[in-house]
């Protein structure tokens, strides 16, 4: 069941809105809580993944022309698309880079997709890295917790990061905890 709601996300300042209240996003509460570090991305790394990001929407909505996919990021391309056939993946119409929230927590966040992987409702993070960070476990119980509101219950979590091909699954239920326990340690420091 959707929730019903005033939801607005301004791409500019990155700011959600709900009930024309500003909220947190997942990222803004995982980084101010120190749970997650991207000091060491440079804008070189950050501009290739917003690409890499870019380059798999645009396949996964059907509408990419290969002809303009940088040479870079063909290998991940690759990668995502054998990802896809290999775990049985269909993403849920709507639902690639969705802003979405959470009525019951009052966070916003954009999961990468949701959809069935092996039958089974998936919250899914594309990763331009070798290596994933702990905190993606938390990330995605996040992200889980809004998807559920929106998709119905989420059963599994996934990270797949493009440049090794081997995709990650979360099942550390304290993830959510730790997320809730961001959260209201966020509130407390920022809301009075």
């Amino acid at each position: 069941m959707k929730p019903q709601n005033n939801f607005t996300f301004d791409e500019a300042t990155h700011i959600y809105r709900l009930d024309n209240r500003i909220i947190p996003s997942v990222t803004q509460i995982l980084q101010a809580e120190g749970i997650t570090d991207f000091s060491f991305a440079d804008e070189s790394d950050r501009n290739f993944g917003k690409a890499g990001h870019k380059v798999t929407e645009l396949w996964d909505k059907g509408i990419l022309d290969i002809k303009t996919v940088a040479e870079s990021l063909i290998p991940c391309l690759e990668v995502w698309k054998k990802f896809l056939k290999d775990f049985e993946v269909t993403i849920f119409p709507g639902a690639i880079e969705k802003h979405i929230f959470s009525s019951r927590y009052s966070f916003g966040t954009t999961p990468d997709r949701v959809g069935l992987v092996n039958n089974k409702v998936t919250v899914i993070e594309i990763k331009f890295s070798k290596s994933i960070q702990r905190s993606t476990g938390i990330q995605l119980a996040a992200q889980a917790i809004a998807s559920t509101e929106h998709y119905g219950k989420v059963r599994q979590r996934i990270a797949v990061p493009l440049l090794n091909g081997k995709p990650q699954f979360f099942n550390d239920r304290q993830d959510e905890t730790i997320f809730i326990s961001a959260l209201n340690l966020w509130r407390w420091k920022n809301e009075k």
